[in-house]
């Protein structure tokens, strides 16, 4: 995760991420469990609310140490785990044909975690927009 913050703040320089543990108000919460069911090894979303008039912003992932019965992972696979959840935490979908970190094909792809399509992905993602002025 701290990949992503120093690969998206030269470009976006009032992005910031805080680490805190174990707190229910932290707007995106990560939780690590032993075994997530299914097969998957983790999954990550966006999410948002509004109070008192404002939107605030947030996610949530659950990561998988044991992504599939009687196997374990390197901590190199965790890594690209977290990288590409927390992707979908940033707001990005799956990239189908490129080497980034939201790729789905983990398996024929160097280990890269945040590569620059990633980074201008979110970028224009969270980008303030232009106002529409009238010609």
């Amino acid at each position: 995760m701290r990949l992503w913050g120093k690969a998206i703040q030269p470009k976006v320089p009032w992005f910031r991420l805080e680490f805190a543990e174990k707190d229910p108000s932290a707007p995106v919460q990560v939780k690590w469990k032993r075994r997530l069911p299914g097969t998957a090894g983790g999954w990550g979303r966006l999410s948002y609310r509004v109070r008192d008039g404002e939107l605030r912003v947030g996610g949530e992932m659950q990561i998988s140490t044991t992504p599939l019965p009687r196997t374990t992972s390197t901590i190199d696979q965790v890594r690209l785990l977290v990288a590409h959840e927390f992707g979908h935490v940033l707001g990005l979908g799956h990239c189908l044909s490129c080497d980034s970190a939201m790729s789905y094909a983990w398996h024929t792809r160097e280990r890269v975690l945040v590569t620059p399509t990633d980074v201008l992905t979110c970028v224009k993602l969270i980008e303030q927009p232009v106002p529409y002025a009238e010609p």
